[in-house]
Order: structure tokens, then C-alpha cells, then sequence
């Protein structure tokens, strides 16, 4: 995966791969007729929620820049002990739901190739019982149609 083209996070992710090695990997399969895709997480450690939102969305960029026809956008989440210590650290925050929405409705409004949302555990990201599932839902609709539908409004703030 891509990951995040944010250099300051990049080689802190320990994945010994810089965003133009992942060029130079896109350039080559391309070239060999195999379509990529690329993943990138929002909301890295070490990141704000609106850094995580900025460096996904230049992440995206960069994506379709280089010929990548397809972005799924990972939400961080805790769950494999190396983020829960991080957390504990303050060093990582999951993102919230509304950066999910932003992320998404700006790369579909792109329309330079598909961007999904990665949906698993999505329930996680829900801090209002009365708009999370809708707001899931909404993000679902999202990735079958590839169209950005209004937005869901909730008195609750989230």
C-alpha cells in the first residue's frame, strides 16, 4: 500500500518503501497492462484529524497522478498492539466518521478513478446512535455508485 505520501509519517510507518518506490512499482506494472490500486490510510499515526485528512487527500493526488485507477482509503484503526501503544502515547487517534465523509466525497468528486472507503468494523467509528448507522450506510452507497449523495444531518455535532 501507499499508505500516506506525507514524508514525515512515511518512514515512521517502518514499511521501508518511499511514495516513489511505489512510483517506480506503479510505472512497472502499468507498463505490463496490470491496473493498480492503492491503499492509504487516513488518519496515520503521529497525525491531527485534519492532517489526516490533508495528507490522504495528497495521497489520493499523487495516486491518479502516477496512473493509479482505484485508492481504498483505511481508516487507522487499534488492533494490533503496535497502535494501541501509540495510543497510549498519544501518538495516534482513530479518525472520526466526518473525516471518512470528506476523504471519500473528495476523491469520488475527483472522478480521475474509483475511491472507496474501507467499511470494516465501521460501527467503531460511530459516536451517535442516531446518525452512525446512516451515516455507515450513506458511506456504502458511497462506494457502490461511486456518486456523493447529501450529507446526513444529526443535531448531535458528529
Amino acid at each position: 500500500g501507499l499508505e500516506t505520501v506525507d514524508p514525515q509519517v512515511l518512514p515512521r510507518l517502518n514499511k521501508r518503501m518511499t511514495f516513489v518506490d511505489f512510483s517506480r512499482a506503479t510505472e512497472f506494472l502499468l507498463a505490463h497492462g496490470i491496473e493498480v490500486r492503492a491503499f492509504i490510510m487516513l488518519r496515520a499515526p503521529f497525525q491531527t484529524e485534519e492532517g489526516g485528512v490533508e495528507w490522504a487527500r495528497r495521497s489520493i493526488d499523487f495516486a491518479f497522478s502516477i496512473g493509479v485507477e482505484c485508492c481504498s482509503v483505511i481508516p487507522a484503526r487499534a488492533g494490533n498492539g503496535a497502535m494501541e501503544r501509540l495510543q497510549s502515547q498519544g501518538r495516534f487517534h482513530p479518525p472520526s466518521l466526518g473525516s471518512m465523509e470528506t476523504v471519500v466525497e473528495y476523491g469520488v468528486g475527483l472522478r480521475r478513478g474509483r475511491v472507496f472507503m474501507d467499511l470494516w468494523e465501521m460501527e467503531r467509528f460511530y459516536t451517535c446512535r442516531a446518525c452512525g448507522p446512516a451515516r455507515g450506510e450513506r458511506l456504502a452507497a458511497i462506494n457502490l455508485s461511486q456518486a456523493v449523495p447529501p450529507r446526513i444531518s444529526c443535531g448531535c455535532g458528529s
